[in-house]
This record gives structure tokens, C-alpha cells and sequence, in this order.
């Protein structure tokens, strides 16, 4: 066994262990994606190695639950790398330390999560290791549906075509492809030529027992005598959180009792609050910023509606199924979502929301003002979401999808 790597392997494997290189460009902790994979895989006996960013505050190497985790100090804050890498699409720090330990590792295998990191991945990739990409979004089209907040600057370093042609080019060279729904299979499979057997769906459900532990110990604020209204997120112009504001305005005027918890932050943080003042609900809409992940389960225990809103007209949207839509379902909280293929089918499937048009305030405060009026649907809703994330919407579940697509490249 070569000890000159730090991915050092000190135990022999069996025959049914898999050594899995984990590569994503963000910092662990807090990735839940990541946190979701890596334990999984490790609960069912595999060796995890995770390569990811370092956020400046964090041990360059350390042992996480039994997840071998590296640390790159690799933010792109040099004009020049930020150059190179627009231009190439391609980060050489990177390529190095994943050539590095390709080389002095004994990997099955590469799992790499999102677009970007594809093509240093691929070029690395020395010794030809299966290589299985995990696409949670249509980073392309999702790029187009945040064009309007995107600067001059960052349209310009950082043009569609350029992502559309990196995109189409990475999945002609991968082994395998994860994405997190049927919606999203059928568009790779239709518009990229890949042979479906090399595409599994794996929906982006949360960690149960993780939910079950948060749970134990929330500490709802208090909140008398209001319905409460939450969304949980970024607060992007792809997620249509005017139309959200615009539904509340609707219902003040309506009479109705209620608040609406903005929990989260974004680039588009501004104008929503100038959006809240101009329309005069500033007394009932609260913007929380960033909170933990466990004071987001606060919140939730707090709500009685989820919000899970995109704009209309945009391919990411169909395809997309928030993690949030799963949190509110374990919560009790029925999510209202905009009426896309993906999400629509999770809320048919289980009864436990409402689906309304897009960008459409009027049937969205229709819906709300719905399960305000009817508390026994509210509750039965409710219900119904929580079974569901209980008995089939969770990564004990989901991730044996991760499994067969290993199998199939090896």
C-alpha cells in the first residue's frame, strides 16, 4: 500500500469495499449533499475519501465520522486564476492536488459533484478511474434564469454558451451520471445522447436520522395568533419569491392574520425588502439572514405552510426538486410548490401539498387562504408528508441508487 499519499489506506479491504474519491468544490463541513453521501456510503462499509475546498478556518486533513477528508485552500482570489480559469474552465491548483492523489491512492472510483470541477477532474484523471458525475442542477439553465441579477462583469467572464459547451462535453467523457429526478433523466438522456442505463435518479432527500435528532430538541419563536408562512432558501430571481410577497400583500388586504419568514438570504435580498416596503407588509414579512441548519428546524416547527416557488419557463425549474420540499414534509408543514414536472409529481404522490401556476400571486394566496380556512386538510397534509419522508423520501432510501450506478461503471 503507498503511504506517500495523505489519502493513506490503513486497512485491507474486502472484496465487496469500494475506495471512492468524493470531489466537490465547496467546504465540508457544513455541504449537506456531501454529508448525505459520504455517510451512506460509509454505513454501508465503503472507504470515503473527500476532496474539498478549505474555507481558511479548517484543518488541511482530518477524520469525519469515518470520512477521510482533504482540504484545498483553493478559493479563486487571484485575478489571474479567476482569468484562467473563465477562459479554460479549468482550475490548475486543483488538477494538481487531484492528479496527486490519483496517483498515490487506490481508488475504485470518482464521484464528483456539479458541473464545475468536471473538466480539472477529467484531465487529472491519469490513471482512467471510472468517473460518475452527480448533477443536482442544469447549471446552464440555471445560469439563464439568473442572468438578469448576474453583473456586467460576470455575464462576461462567464458566458452560457461557454457552460453549454463545457456541460456537453464533460458527459460525453463520464462513466456515469446521478441526477435528482426522472424530469432531469429524460433531458440528458433525449438532448445529450447518453444511454439511459448509465443514468440513475437519486432525488435530493434529507438524512433522516439527522432530521429525528434535530427534531428531539427545536425551539419554535413564538408566534400567537399568526399563520405562518415560510420560505426556507436562497433568495435568487430564479426562485420567484416576488410573487410570494405579492400573495401575502393579497391576503393583508384580504384581513387574514398572518407572517411570512424569509429564511435565508441571496442576491436578490435587496429588492425583495424594497419590494416588502413598497407594498407596505414590512410589519409582517421577517428576514431571518442565514441561520444554522438546525435553527432553520426552528422555524419549521414554527410554520404552517412551506413555500417552494421558481419562475416559469426555465429547464432547471421542471427538473428541480428543492431539499426544502422534504424538510417541510418531515416537519408537518405542507409545501405549496410552483406547478413543475418534478415537484408536482412528489406532491401527487404523497398528498401532501398544493401545486399552483406560476408567477401567479392570486391562486398562490388562493391556496393559502385554503389551508388557513380548512385545518382538517393542514393536518391531513401534513401527515401525509411526514409518512412520506419517513417510509420512502430519505437518503437510506435514495441511496442505493448510488450503489447500482457504481456497479454499473465498474
Amino acid at each position: 500500500m503507498n503511504r506517500r499519499s495523505l489519502f493513506v489506506h490503513t486497512r485491507m479491504r474486502n472484496k465487496e469495499e469500494l475506495q471512492i474519491g468524493l470531489i466537490r468544490w465547496d467546504s465540508y463541513p457544513p455541504d449537506m449533499r456531501a454529508h448525505r453521501v459520504s455517510k451512506y456510503l460509509t454505513n454501508q462499509g465503503h472507504d470515503v475519501h473527500f476532496l474539498c475546498e478549505n474555507d481558511g478556518t479548517q484543518p488541511d486533513r482530518e477524520v469525519i465520522n469515518g470520512v477521510t477528508v482533504e482540504r484545498v485552500k483553493s478559493k479563486n482570489d487571484s485575478v489571474l486564476r479567476k482569468a484562467f480559469f473563465h477562459a479554460t474552465l479549468m482550475d490548475y491548483h486543483w488538477y494538481k492536488k487531484i492528479k496527486h492523489s490519483i496517483t498515490h491512492s487506490s481508488f475504485d472510483l470518482l464521484h464528483v459533484i456539479e458541473l464545475n470541477p468536471l473538466r480539472t477532474v477529467i484531465l487529472a484523471n491519469k490513471n482512467k478511474l471510472p468517473i460518475v458525475a452527480d448533477l443536482r442542477e442544469l447549471y446552464p439553465e440555471s445560469m439563464v434564469a439568473h442572468k438578469k441579477s448576474m453583473r456586467f462583469h460576470q455575464r462576461l467572464l462567464r458566458p452560457i454558451w461557454r457552460y453549454k459547451r463545457l456541460e456537453r462535453n464533460v458527459l460525453s467523457q463520464v462513466d456515469g451520471l446521478i441526477v435528482e429526478s426522472s424530469v432531469a433523466k429524460s433531458h440528458y438522456v433525449e438532448n445529450f445522447d447518453i444511454d439511459p442505463e448509465r443514468v440513475v435518479v437519486s432525488r435530493n432527500v434529507p438524512d433522516l436520522q439527522l432530521l429525528r435528532e434535530i427534531a428531539e430538541d427545536v425551539n419554535p419563536p413564538d408566534y400567537p395568533e399568526e399563520f405562518i408562512v415560510t420560505y426556507v432558501g436562497n433568495f435568487t430571481t430564479q426562485r420567484d419569491l416576488a410573487t410570494l410577497l405579492r400573495a401575502v400583500d393579497l391576503l393583508r388586504e384580504d384581513g387574514l392574520s398572518l407572517r411570512l419568514l424569509m429564511v435565508g438570504d441571496g442576491a436578490d435580498r435587496e429588492r425583495l425588502e424594497g419590494l416588502t416596503d413598497e407594498l407596505g407588509i414590512s410589519d409582517c414579512v421577517e428576514f431571518t439572514g442565514w441561520v444554522s441548519y438546525e435553527r432553520m428546524f426552528d422555524y419549521l416547527a414554527a410554520s404552517d405552510v412551506g413555500i417552494s416557488l421558481c419562475q416559469k419557463g426555465n429547464k432547471d425549474s421542471e427538473c428541480a426538486i428543492p431539499n426544502k420540499l422534504f424538510q417541510y414534509m418531515f416537519m408537518h408543514v405542507p409545501p405549496i410548490v410552483g406547478d413543475f414536472p418534478a415537484m408536482r409529481e412528489v406532491i401527487e404522490d404523497t398528498d401532501s401539498g398544493l401545486v399552483v401556476p406560476c408567477e401567479n400571486p392570486e391562486e398562490l394566496a388562493k391556496a393559502i387562504r385554503k389551508l388557513h380556512t380548512d385545518r382538517d386538510l393542514l393536518e391531513e397534509l401534513g401527515k401525509n408528508g411526514h409518512r412520506a419522508v419517513v417510509e420512502e423520501y430519505n437518503f437510506a432510501n435514495e441511496g442505493r441508487s448510488l450503489l447500482d450506478i457504481y456497479q454499473k461503471v465498474l
